[in-house]
């Protein structure tokens, strides 16, 4: 195969081919007196142990040695050192993969709160008070991991602090924080968040500073009560983030309760 082929079969560019070539990675089967190379399709598993060994974090330099350890006929029966390599190789694999699903559990849901944001001037409007527009949504019930809060923690949002736990749930009565949550897998989730009927309102600031949310849960409480609703203890507060919604430095948060059928028949 001619250098280009080989290059468009492994998915990579000519220039990386020729600078494997030059630290020794992968060498071409053959290379003519006019200069030309050519690989043989035989190498593209070593082609794509490279890359595997790259995403798993490891040097090219750690992986010439491991492939050059691999290739010398006196380590044959010895495989110790490039096992114990292939297993941390998985652990960061592991590692890497459980960081992906948490950045792709927050933006899916990002997203649906966005649409609840777009959409909520088209859903039926429980009451409009006091600047608040509650509106019902049918939530799902979904697994989350949470960090439980103590009693004397202040109502307020550090995303900074909290990286992807940007969800935070509050005893809306008691107004006080029961916990911070990001949703997760069934396996390492310690909470369920309510599901079903739900009373909804977004609140906006333009400054985080601006952003009080034990007032503001107040105010929901408020709305909540002037309408004769029954709903449950938790309110749950997610932000949505300024850039998904384009207006810069804009903080918004979606409040959610669910709504329960006759005052006792709160879970």
């Amino acid at each position: 195969m001619k250098t280009g082929e080989f290059a468009a079969a492994c998915g990579i560019e000519k220039r990386t081919l020729f600078y494997y070539d030059e630290i020794g990675l992968l060498k071409p089967a053959r290379v003519y007196e006019n200069g030309y190379r050519e690989y043989d399709a035989v190498q593209i598993p070593r082609m794509e142990t490279i890359k595997l060994l790259q995403a798993a974090g490891l040097s090219l330099e750690e992986i010439r040695s491991v492939l050059m350890a691999g290739d010398d006929p006196e380590n044959e029966g010895d495989s110790g050192r490039n096992l114990s390599v292939a297993l941390e190789c998985c652990s960061r694999l592991e590692g890497k993969l459980a960081r992906l699903n948490d950045s792709f559990r927050y933006l899916r849901q990002r997203i649906r709160i966005r649409e609840s944001y777009i959409k909520r001037f088209s859903r039926p409007t429980l009451i409009e008070a006091d600047s608040v527009r509650v509106f019902l949504e049918d939530l799902p019930m979904q697994p989350a991991a949470a960090i439980r809060l103590s009693g004397d923690t202040e109502l307020e949002l550090s995303y900074k602090k909290l990286g992807y736990y940007l969800g935070i749930a509050v005893d809306i009565r008691a107004e006080r924080p029961l916990f911070i949550f990001k949703y997760g897998d069934a396996q390492n989730a310690n909470v369920t968040l309510p599901g079903g009927p739900c009373a909804c309102a977004f609140f906006e600031a333009s400054t985080p500073r601006e952003f009080d949310v034990a007032a503001l849960t107040a105010l929901f409480r408020r709305a909540l009560d002037s309408a004769g609703l029954c709903y449950d203890d938790t309110v749950c507060i997610e932000d949505l983030p300024a850039w998904i919604i384009e207006r810069a430095g804009a903080v918004v948060c979606r409040f959610a309760v669910r709504l329960v059928g006759r005052e006792g028949e709160r879970e």
